[in-house]
């Protein structure tokens, strides 16, 4: 299991508010395979 940095960790919290913002548009569905 790989231990991510503090600047990882920002970057998949940047990465998933994106995906949240970008979903309110569209079905959800396709970022359970995420």
């Amino acid at each position: 299991m790989k231990i991510f940095s503090h600047q990882e960790k920002l970057a998949a919290h940047i990465a998933t508010g994106a995906f949240a913002a970008f979903g309110k548009n569209m079905p959800l569905t396709h970022l359970n395979d995420i």
